[in-house]
């Protein structure tokens, strides 16, 4: 029986559906009763929380295999208290309740947030990339300290884990709206009125799914792997999402001390609206960064192989009007 945490949420539930198809037994660590994202899915769910030890227990309790994706995401320093709570302690959470469940094989998802994005290539050869002190934001210095807790019960304390490190997943099956999603969405429904510099690295979500899964089944213990897809700038993105979705792309471009500016003062008012813009300072200056990924260990280990961008952005376009 393989327990998935963070089951209801965008990768959470594209694992547990491939994991039901491969005829496995699944356990969803979920908060609350039945989420969408898992409805109509022969899965058993186990109630709980990352900050109650006892409910990782309960769940734990049987399982010989276990994928922790569940982690709270987050560009705003001003939720500093929440990534640290759920990331880290959350984590160690797992961790104590895995070593003491005797599971006896793990994989913990971890992010390309947690490197120092400044760095010009980085490579899963080179198993040093993690320094909670040189990431961009605060979510990235939490899944940097929550990795090396990882790592270290895997090197010292026989943890048999390995972690994955995806780039920024994009796809179908987005049923919590992912800030991806949300940027889909924005462009096809053509509420996006301009675009900014810089880029990033998106990759398809069933890949990555695909590569946590191979790293269940094969990965080295107390090794890293990337799982990561494309280098694109925005303009690139926006010309490919134009072309799957029949969507004119937005006609403008805005400088990013403008874009840092305008982001601040929508983050101010989200204060007040609850809800957190598209783009924040932190996200914008991510994408202005410029790290290259070389995932040389998934390759090579693996057989990790990303699809086309272009195909996750059609897929991902066709879900959303699916949906209506």
């Amino acid at each position: 029986m393989v327990v998935v945490t963070g089951a209801s949420g965008h990768l959470g539930n594209v694992l547990v559906r491939k994991l039901v198809e491969r005829g496995t037994r699944v356990r969803a660590f979920v908060r609350e009763a039945d989420p969408p994202a898992l409805s109509g899915l022969d899965v058993e769910r186990a109630r709980g929380d990352l900050l109650d030890p006892a409910s990782l227990d309960r769940a734990f309790s049987g399982a010989t295999r276990l994928i922790h994706a569940a982690g709270f995401i987050s560009t705003r320093n001003a939720d500093r208290r929440r990534l640290e709570e759920v990331n880290i302690r959350g984590t160690e959470n797992v961790v104590e309740a895995a070593l003491k469940a005797g599971v006896e094989r793990a994989v913990f998802v971890s992010s390309v947030e947690a490197f120092d994005l400044r760095s010009k290539t980085i490579t899963d050869d080179n198993q040093d990339h993690f320094d909670p002190y040189k990431t961009t934001m605060v979510y990235g210095r939490t899944k940097a300290l929550a990795t090396l807790t990882v790592l270290d019960a895997a090197r010292e304390r026989g943890l048999q884990a390995v972690v994955a490190v995806p780039s920024g997943f994009i796809g179908p099956s987005d049923f919590s709206g992912s800030l991806t999603g949300r940027l889909v969405r924005s462009f096809v429904s053509r509420r996006l009125p301009a675009y900014l510099s810089g880029g990033f690295d998106f990759v398809d979500v069933r890949d990555v799914a695909d590569g946590i899964l191979a790293a269940l089944d094969r990965g080295s213990v107390g090794q890293w792997y990337l799982l990561t897809g494309h280098q694109v700038t925005v303009s690139e993105l926006m010309r490919l999402l134009a072309e799957v979705s029949g969507v004119r792309p937005p006609p403008f471009k805005v400088p990013v001390w403008l874009a840092i500016s305008g982001a601040a003062v929508l983050l101010a008012l989200s204060a007040v609206s609850g809800r957190i813009p598209l783009y924040t300072p932190n996200s914008i200056r991510i994408l202005q960064t410029g790290a290259r990924f070389e995932p040389a260990r998934s390759r090579r280990e693996l057989g990790y192989r990303p699809r086309p961008l272009r195909e996750t952005l059609s897929d991902t376009v066709a879900w959303w009007r699916a949906r209506g």
